[in-house]
C-alpha cells in the first residue's frame, strides 16, 4: 500500500509538469518530457494548431509496473496539463508505441462525460468538441497506458 501511494504521488506530481511553451518539433513539445516512472510507458504529447503539450502520466501497466490513479482534474494543486483548443480543430496525440486500441475518455467535472474511440495509430486524432479533464488510453502487446490532460476551449 505504501509503494502504491508513492507511485500515485509521483505520477500525480508529474501532472503539473506537462505544459509546453513555445514551438514544437517532430520529437515533441519544447522542454523536457515528464520523467518516465520506472519501467513505465514512454511519455506522450498532444499537438494542436497553436502548440504542443506533454501529457501527464496516468494509470498504466507496463514492463511489470502498474499504477492505478484517480481520475484527472483540470483544477487544484495537481491539475493535469492544460491543452488550449479551438472547437472543431484536429488534435493529434503522439504515443511512442503501436496501440491495438486507443480511447479518449472525458470525466464529468463540469463538462460532458464520455468516450471517443480513436484510430489504432501512434498518432490518433480527435476533432475537438468538448472541454474538460481527459485521458488518452492505448493498449497493445500485453501492456497499457493512460495519459492525462485538460482540454480548454478558447
Amino acid at each position: 500500500m505504501r509503494a502504491a501511494g508513492a507511485v500515485a504521488g509521483l505520477v500525480l506530481a508529474l501532472a503539473a509538469c506537462g505544459s509546453g511553451e513555445g514551438s514544437s518539433s517532430p520529437e515533441g513539445p519544447a522542454g523536457a518530457p515528464p520523467e518516465r516512472p520506472g519501467e513505465g510507458p514512454p511519455p506522450a504529447w498532444v499537438e494542436t494548431e497553436g502548440d504542443s503539450v506533454w501529457l501527464a502520466y496516468s494509470t498504466f501497466c507496463w514492463g511489470g509496473t502498474c499504477a492505478d490513479l484517480v481520475a484527472p482534474s483540470c483544477s487544484g494543486e495537481q491539475a493535469a496539463p492544460h491543452v488550449e483548443l479551438r472547437r472543431g480543430e484536429t488534435v493529434r496525440f503522439h504515443l511512442d508505441f503501436d496501440p491495438n486500441e486507443a480511447v479518449l475518455t472525458f470525466f464529468a467535472e463540469g463538462g460532458e462525460p464520455g468516450q471517443v474511440t480513436l484510430d489504432q495509430s501512434r498518432t490518433p486524432t480527435w476533432q475537438a468538441d468538448r472541454a474538460g479533464a481527459f485521458t488518452v488510453f492505448g493498449s497493445g502487446d500485453g501492456r497499457d497506458a493512460s495519459y492525462a490532460g485538460c482540454a480548454v476551449l478558447r
